[in-house]
């Protein structure tokens, strides 16, 4: 875990000055589809969590101004996922079960609790068209 935190964190700070602080200083909307929010979910063993933090402050330092959970239930976003024609295999993170997936939900949840003013729930239970409208509706 610590060595993937490391990792990320040095992808990240150079995503961060090669395209996102450029863009931001030209008064451009930057969408990433796995920010810190993603790392901090994933990556947040016990061991890991402080190391998360430290290095996103001390390296990237640049925190999002709004974050989507697009909250699914586990069933219905494995189904989805394996319905997917693209989809040739499933990624080590499917590959660790059901179970690991409702972990990854409930530290969603923590997340939003902890960051309420910047992170914002979708449900993602509904249609593409409705989580778009949802989505839209806080931009």
């Amino acid at each position: 875990a610590q060595t993937e935190v490391l990792l990320f964190t040095a992808a990240r700070r150079d995503h961060v000055r090669m395209r996102i602080r450029p863009a931001l200083e030209q008064g451009k909307m930057v969408i990433c589809d796995r920010y810190i929010d993603s790392t901090r979910a994933y990556q947040a063993t016990s061991e890991a969590k402080n190391l998360i933090e430290d290095l996103h402050q001390i390296f990237v330092a640049l925190d999002p101004d709004i974050t989507f959970w697009i909250d699914t239930p586990v069933e219905t976003a494995a189904q989805r996922i394996h319905a997917r024609e693209t989809q040739k295999a499933e990624d080590r993170f499917e590959k660790k079960g059901l179970d690991f997936q409702h972990i990854l939900q409930k530290r969603f949840a923590v997340l939003a609790q902890e960051y309420p003013d910047r992170i914002k729930r979708i449900d993602g239970s509904l249609a593409q068209d409705a989580v778009f409208t949802q989505i839209l509706s806080y931009l």
